[in-house]
């Protein structure tokens, strides 16, 4: 952690030096900035179309004696820019943009919609656009404000969170700002942030907010996100497991590829996902040894593929006729296909579009150890 202190102080000082020497300006010291760090954004309240926002950010204040302390300031306004001096006034350093990590919205926030911070931050030249985006439940700046412990804020402990959620549930790794940027103005795609909450083990990740546009309109739990993610994605990275009559079980780490294919009759639309799965076995209590059984080894792949189909089916079937929505981005293959900026409506193209899952398992190694 000191080493990684220590790079980050030589990085700031060369960013000091070549901003300040194009501005003109004499040098400061690290000790007279701050650096902003985390980024909250709640609504403070809002009447009609008369939004005021509060912005919590965590700054890094750098000692005189090398340690890294940090401070969280809110401001206040009814644009996302007035927010920036009123918080100005509150802090006894210069702000020095560039360098943050994370951008968080209240849950209420990702409802009324991002989309005027989301072009201020895309366009803005002194913010770092790619920092991660999540959205939370209550308020950003309980989230800012929480002791992680072990670290020297909440901020750091959400980044490293966020930036690993690629290694479970299938999530991707795009929910940086640009990512975020060109998904919400691409037609067939959707915007899709981890979901956070305070519970009584820490921040945790709880589920998957969906946007529809630049507005939060569904969330859903781990287990609907990792399905998701699974029928949605490529090289996501998971856990699966399969349970026999007596609930005796067999986990595998996954890793996911996925190929559609679309099928146009008429006005109606015909989408077949392809799914390749391919497992490390590692850990299995079932009374069957799969590697050493070409018989178990191919019962076993049929279990699991269709298991996954039928979990696929089942989302599928909820997606299609209660959310209503192209939680797949299924729209994106078609238009690249039949044609862009058509004025299709993709939600309701997909949900009643024929949606066929097939899944091809592929087992090549198991874990070390006998289980």
């Amino acid at each position: 952690m000191e080493r990684m202190y220590k790079f980050l102080g030589v990085i700031i000082i060369i960013v000091f030096l070549s901003y300040y020497a194009r501005q003109g300006e004499e040098v400061r010291y690290s000790e007279e900035v701050a650096i902003p760090f985390g980024i909250g954004y709640d609504l403070k309240s809002k009447v009609g179309d008369e939004v005021v926002y509060s912005i919590p950010i965590t700054y890094y204040i750098f000692g005189s004696d090398g340690r890294t302390n940090n401070l969280t300031v809110e401001g206040e306004g009814s644009f996302v820019i007035e927010t920036r001096s009123d918080r100005q006034r509150k802090i006894n350093k210069k702000i020095f943009n560039g360098l943050e990590r994370m951008f968080i919205f209240s849950e209420e926030v990702a409802k009324d919609g991002i989309a005027n911070i989301i072009d201020g931050l895309f366009n803005s030249h002194d913010i770092n656009d790619h920092a991660l985006m999540v959205v939370c439940k209550d308020k950003t700046k309980h989230i800012l404000e929480y002791e992680q412990q072990g670290y020297n804020s909440s901020t750091e402990f959400i980044e490293g969170l966020i930036k690993n959620l690629r290694f479970s549930y299938f999530f991707s790794d795009d929910f940086k700002v640009t990512n975020v940027s060109s998904k919400s103005l691409a037609e067939g795609r959707r915007v899709m942030l981890p979901y956070i909450e305070i519970t009584h083990e820490g921040i945790v990740v709880t589920g998957a907010a969906i946007f529809t546009k630049d507005r939060m309109v569904l969330k859903l739990n781990l287990n609907e996100a990792k399905i998701m993610n699974l029928l949605s994605g490529s090289k996501g990275t998971g856990e699966l497991t399969l349970a026999d009559d007596t609930y005796k079980f067999v986990g595998a780490s996954a890793e996911n590829k996925r190929k559609v294919k679309v099928i146009k009759e008429g006005d109606r639309y015909k989408f077949i996902i392809n799914l390749n799965i391919d497992l490390e076995v590692t850990y299995n209590e079932q009374d069957m040894d799969i590697f050493e059984n070409t018989k178990n080894l191919r019962i076993f792949k049929d279990r699991m593929s269709r298991q996954i189909e039928e979990q696929g089916e089942e989302f599928i079937h909820k997606m299609q006729s209660v959310y209503k929505l192209d939680l797949l981005e299924l729209g994106r293959v078609a238009s690249a296909k039949y044609g862009r900026r058509t004025g299709v409506d993709w939600d309701e193209v997909v949900s009643n579009s024929q949606i066929d899952v097939n899944v091809n398992v592929k087992v090549s190694r198991q874990g070390k150890g006998n289980y």
